[in-house]
């Protein structure tokens, strides 16, 4: 059993490159790790209060892709999340589909190795109901050069563009 404290090293994989990792976990879990390295005081204070406000947006291309797009308080604001379930290939999806009920998503803020805070939102049944849809048209994994055009394609849009062409959606907790 893995245990998680704020202020002591994360036990699981440590995201390599800075910004938000949005996963499916082993047992079918959705989770947003953000590796947030040095954050100041004011972005601290902002990953410390949550998202107020979040967006899924479905990229069609090559790929279609779904893209949270979380919104903190400033100075941190938009951060997106791109998510293809093709990618995974170990059983998980399956067991993500299988807990249809299931709506919490496992935030957990990094500054390198160390947790910053953690907590646990449920997230609202209609952006679940869009999301496992997205999910369900997602095909098995396609070649890499059509998965990264895919991605660069939704990247000619900032993250605030990103968020208004999803459908927006209140935390419950704010």
């Amino acid at each position: 059993m893995n245990i998680y404290e704020v202020g002591k090293p994360y036990p699981g994989a440590i995201p390599r490159n800075e910004g938000p990792h949005f996963e499916i976990g082993p047992d079918g879990d959705m989770q947003l790790i953000v590796q947030f390295p040095k954050p100041d005081a004011a972005e601290k204070k902002a990953l410390s209060e949550g998202f107020r406000q979040y967006s899924l947006y479905r990229h069609e291309g090559p790929v279609i892709l779904a893209c949270w797009v979380f919104k903190f308080p400033a100075p941190v604001s938009y951060v997106d999340a791109p998510f293809f379930a093709g990618l995974y290939t170990d059983g998980r999806i399956e067991k993500f589909k299988e807990n249809s009920d299931w709506n919490a998503l496992n935030v957990t803020i990094l500054d390198g190795d160390i947790i910053q805070s953690m907590r646990v939102v449920g997230l609202q049944p209609e952006a679940m109901t869009l999301f496992r849809n997205v999910v369900a048209e997602q095909p098995p994994p396609p070649s890499p050069y059509l998965y990264n055009v895919a991605v660069d394609s939704l990247f000619k849009m900032n993250s605030k563009e990103i968020f208004q062409r999803g459908k927006i959606f209140t935390s419950r907790d704010k």
